[in-house]
């Protein structure tokens, strides 16, 4: 099985062969170097936006999507529901209709919404829990995983000082400020 998760982390590995923050600040290459850090992490970003763009899209042409019903639909396959998913959404078509628009929301919204620094963290631990409702849920456990590590690449250097502060297994993670963009 191949998922989406998969085929995303295979485009942003593509990207993070051009980066390369071993160059040293005297090297002759460092300005060419650096040029390539800064456009290709950008490259990461908007990849991720992309991914939620076009998934919104492909959404909004779906009648089960914009009548509210997609959420049920999906419990109702065994394959991609389990007990709880399928109690939960089957027949209730009022939380379906709820968790199905508020999906539609938050991925129409995320390309946006993650560039304005006053709501970004909210936004990525709303899509933290998304996502990771998905890999449980769903069972698609590597494509909520990979949606969840990728949203690191959003968080600003003191927002990974804090979380390295308040975990010590992240702290152990070798996540190096680059100052110097």
């Amino acid at each position: 099985m191949f998922t989406g998760g998969e085929a995303l982390v295979n485009i942003l590995l593509f990207y993070m062969i051009f980066v390369d923050e071993r160059v040293s600040k005297n090297a002759r290459s460092y300005k060419i170097q650096n040029l390539l850090n800064n456009t290709f992490f950008l490259t990461l970003l908007i990849q991720v936006c992309v991914v939620y763009f076009f998934s919104t899209l492909y959404k909004l042409l779906d009648e089960h999507w914009l009548s509210g019903e997609a959420m049920m639909y999906i419990s109702r396959v065994d394959a991609f529901s389990g007990d709880m998913m399928s109690s939960l959404f089957s027949e209730n078509k009022w939380l379906s209709k709820v968790v199905t628009w508020f999906v539609l929301v938050y991925q129409g919204l995320f390309p946006i919404f993650v560039w304005i620094k006053r709501i970004k963290i909210p936004l990525l631990l709303t899509g933290a829990f998304f996502h990771l409702s998905i890999s449980i849920f769903m069972g698609i456990f590597t494509f909520g995983i990979v949606m969840v590590i990728v949203y690191i690449l959003f968080l600003e250097h003191e927002h990974i000082q804090w979380l390295k502060k308040r975990f010590r297994w992240f702290s152990s993670l070798s996540v190096k400020s680059n100052n110097t963009n």
